[in-house]
């Protein structure tokens, strides 16, 4: 895990193993507040709901969770499902959270770049759908400024920013 976060920021990383209940409790003890993200997997829910658990039994106070935009029991796609069941188990819990949901991150275009030079065009499947391409940094800034855990709003969602900004892939 590589981190930027200056020693006066009063940001502690611990690293835990998700599927390990005693790795949890000691990466908890003394903390109040937990970013909690992992790669999706079908184990996904179980796995954040054993961290979201030990996290409520730790004492941690607040918990900024990195979801999926479209997180809906009835989505089509697996992923926002997963992220619609995590989100149900932290309103649950009553620890106050703040659900982030970006869409895709700028810096997998990075990834792309063969492909682009070859084509001379992003190829993709999203038609002429929206695509809110963000900078991971951005995402971590949102995090670091999330309502703490006596904060008003603490336990609400982070607030849609709607279309406004957003482009469609034709319009670039």
């Amino acid at each position: 895990m590589r981190a930027n976060i200056s020693r006066t920021s009063g940001v502690e990383i611990r690293c835990a193993d998700a599927a390990d209940s005693d790795s949890l409790r000691t990466a908890f003890d003394g903390a109040t507040q937990l970013f909690l993200t992992m790669s999706d997997s079908p184990d996904q829910v179980a796995l954040e709901t054993r961290v979201i658990d030990g996290a409520a039994a730790s004492g941690i106070a607040h918990i900024v969770e990195l979801s999926a935009p479209t997180a809906a029991p009835d989505s089509s796609v697996a992923i926002a499902r997963w992220h619609d069941e995590i989100e149900q188990v932290l309103r649950a819990s009553g620890i106050a959270h703040t659900p982030l949901r970006p869409y895709a991150f700028m810096q997998k275009l990075a990834l792309l770049g063969r492909e682009v030079a070859r084509r001379g065009a992003i190829v993709g499947t999203m038609g002429s759908a929206v695509c809110n391409y963000i900078d991971c940094r951005d995402i971590a800034d949102v995090a670091a400024a999330a309502p703490g855990p006596k904060s008003p709003g603490a336990h609400t969602p982070s607030p849609d920013p709607g279309p406004s900004g957003t482009r469609s892939w034709r319009a670039c």
